[in-house]
């Protein structure tokens, strides 16, 4: 849940990140789906790969949808379909008809891990970005058994809690600059996605018949 004050309602947890511009939705995914998609990232561990971005904080911890064997079709089905639903929500949510699945992942975050703000199509001094196409973020949160890992957006500021089953989805950016707490016991798995107004940076595999 959302830090600092009394417990509060869904609803208004949603009104609250609307407010700031931040789509909420507890129970996007079911706790069945979520556990099958962390699952499935146990099995495939074996598939992940170093960062080709030189960032050794990623290296080992993600799979594209396009690493999944087709053993993990199940999986690989349960994460096109989402990536379809969240697409939908931040179309509906943000007013953007045009908008385009840039990347969908498996993450898995282990205990002592954290990360520092940072937006996703900016640098705050201006400098060139990787991935400056990338104008929205996703994030479906497959498990909540861990203790620590809260994202927060230090310029609004906003703290949550995360919950399973939950997608949050954000601008990207720099004003919607977020960090992850450190994970303090646990593994901490979740589902992330990014955008694009610019159809160009569409992820191929969205025309997989999968």
């Amino acid at each position: 849940m959302i830090r600092g004050g009394s417990e509060v309602t869904m609803q208004t947890l949603e009104q609250q990140a609307a407010g700031h511009e931040i789509l909420y939705r507890e129970g996007f995914l079911d706790s069945a789906g979520c556990d099958l998609l962390a699952r499935c990232f146990e099995r495939c561990v074996g598939l992940t790969f170093k960062n080709p971005m030189g960032d050794p904080f990623w290296d080992d911890r993600y799979l594209w949808i396009t690493s999944l064997p087709d053993t993990e079709a199940a999986a690989r089905s349960l994460m096109q379909a989402t990536r379809f639903r969240a697409l939908a929500a931040l179309r509906e949510f943000y007013g953007e008809p045009e908008l385009y699945s840039d990347t969908i992942q498996l993450v898995k975050w282990k205990t002592g891990m954290s990360m520092p703000p940072h937006a996703d199509n900016a640098h705050p001094d201006g400098s060139p970005h990787d991935t400056p196409w990338r104008d929205y973020a996703s994030v479906v949160y497959l498990n909540d058994d861990y203790e620590g890992g809260d994202l927060y957006l230090p310029r609004i500021p906003f703290r949550l809690a995360t919950r399973k089953g939950l997608l949050l989805g954000f601008r990207g950016d720099y004003r919607h600059e977020h960090g992850v707490d450190e994970i303090k016991r646990g593994v901490r798995y979740t589902m992330p996605g990014w955008y694009s107004r610019d159809r160009a940076h569409e992820d191929p595999s969205v025309h997989a018949k999968w």
